[in-house]
């Protein structure tokens, strides 16, 4: 993948753009052409989710870019009401049939909801191209630091990030 953006390195090898271009609010008439130009200007990495209704209009725009899809690193997310193996799966293919590609670089859970999984990490990393699967054996997740602990030097805990 060539990339005007530094690359990162995901834990797992993939590495992905440091900055691209995100579609959240992006009306559908706006988003082909936005995601046209964007790869027209450099930009490598496209984040998208089924919740903002105009993955159609992503895969379009990367399609009229007319630039290796394999040069393009595109990611989405999956909703609340599609955690879990099964849902997830179907999540999945439904977004990469949505955008009208092979496979889908990224899958993010589009927000945490620990109440429903009880507060354990419940997914484990895969291959790239698959989306992630529930682990029956998952780790205890380290417990988050109260609000107001200072949690490494300079900084402290905040309810937005942990």
């Amino acid at each position: 993948m060539t990339s005007r953006s530094p690359l990162l390195t995901l834990n797992n090898g993939v590495r992905m753009p440091a900055l691209g271009l995100g579609v959240f609010q992006s009306s559908p008439e706006q988003t082909v052409t936005a995601v046209e130009s964007a790869i027209a200007q450099g930009y490598r990495l496209i984040d998208t989710a089924a919740s903002y209704f105009n993955e159609r209009q992503v895969g379009e725009g990367m399609r009229r870019s007319e630039t290796a899809r394999d040069d393009v690193f595109l990611e989405t997310k999956v909703w609340i009401s599609d955690y879990g193996h099964d849902a997830t799966l179907h999540a999945y293919d439904k977004s990469a049939g949505t955008l009208g590609v092979d496979r889908l670089d990224l899958v993010l859970l589009h927000q945490p909801l620990p109440s429903r999984h009880r507060g354990r990490a419940r997914w484990r990393t895969t291959p790239p191209g698959r989306p992630p699967t529930p682990t029956d054996g998952a780790r205890r997740a380290a417990p988050r630091p109260r609000r107001g602990t200072r949690v490494r030097r300079g900084s402290t805990a905040s309810g937005a990030h942990w």
